[in-house]
């Protein structure tokens, strides 16, 4: 989807749906980095929401020291806002005004726009600038992921270990990896190949335990979808494999913390038993003074 930005002068596929939000732990400490920046937030005049965007946006950052602009010139960081291609959907870029090769641009609905721009401003100063991986590390990374589905005893754990010290430069990588175990998952249980289906299920548990680790929100989907369908095949099952990886799939959505608690809230009602009690018990565990609350919405 290419997104014309007239007022940055840019025509630009988007970077992603939605950049991930702050969890309140991190907040603060993401957003004192961002002391005495000059930024200015800019908007289409026919939309609403934005200006309300904007100004909760303003309110946060200024008090973070934060200086704010009216005029793109003479500033760090400019953010654009417009009316998406979809319904109710908006579209956002982060640029600099010195240089349109350096932007993010994102899409994504009125309830996520405000902590999507504020993220995306953290991302615009820091991390989009941290160094990517290498083409060789790339393919230490891919070689060291699939040396994990033959690798025994301790050697598990070494493998995991070098993985996660990648960070978020390996998070691509485990996701793919993770969503492919668990297509080969799904076709070995249908065809009932149950030896090839318990084999997975460690593959997929010991990929889930290093996004765990890395504790990236990008990874929250794939974690979660992980552990409904191990909850699920534990249940039908009563595989070890199974009961194994839905722990560690529980214990890698408690080590992202708040930011999978959105995620969790979509599925508290999930047709499926199983699903709903693994849901309840990770949100138990991320809110333990509110647990009860969640059985009522």
């Amino acid at each position: 989807m290419i997104i014309e930005l007239k007022r940055l002068g840019l025509s630009c596929s988007l970077s992603s749906n939605a950049p991930e939000v702050f969890t309140l732990k991190e907040r603060d400490g993401f957003l004192q980095k961002l002391s005495g920046k000059r930024i200015c937030i800019d908007f289409q005049e026919d939309i609403d929401g934005p200006q309300t965007a904007a100004r909760l946006i303003k309110e946060t950052l200024c008090g973070f020291g934060v200086i704010f602009k009216d005029l793109k010139e003479g500033v760090d960081v400019y953010v654009w806002i417009q009316q998406g291609s979809r319904e109710m959907q908006f579209v956002f870029a982060v640029a600099d005004p010195s240089d349109k090769k350096h932007y993010l641009c994102y899409e994504c609905g009125p309830r996520e726009l405000t902590a999507s721009i504020m993220m995306a401003i953290y991302n615009f100063f820091y991390r989009a600038r941290m160094p990517i991986a290498t083409p060789q590390q790339v393919n230490k990374i891919q070689i060291m992921i699939s040396s994990l589905d033959t690798a025994e005893g301790e050697l598990i754990r070494q493998i995991e270990d070098e993985i996660a010290q990648y960070g978020e430069q390996c998070v691509d990588a485990l996701i793919a990896s993770a969503n492919d175990c668990n297509r080969k998952i799904t076709a070995a249980t249908i065809g009932q190949d149950w030896k090839v289906t318990r084999e997975g299920m460690k593959s997929l548990e010991r990929r889930i335990r290093v996004l765990g680790v890395i504790r990236s929100p990008i990874a929250i989907s794939t974690i979660l979808d992980a552990l409904a369908d191990s909850a699920g095949a534990a249940e039908i099952t009563g595989f070890a494999e199974a009961d194994s990886l839905c722990g560690v799939a529980g214990e890698a959505l408690v080590n992202i913390g708040e930011p999978a608690i959105p995620y969790l809230r979509d599925n508290i009602n999930d047709s499926r038993l199983h699903v709903r009690e693994a849901v309840r018990f990770v949100l138990s565990r991320l809110e333990p003074r509110k647990w009860w609350q969640f059985w009522k919405e």
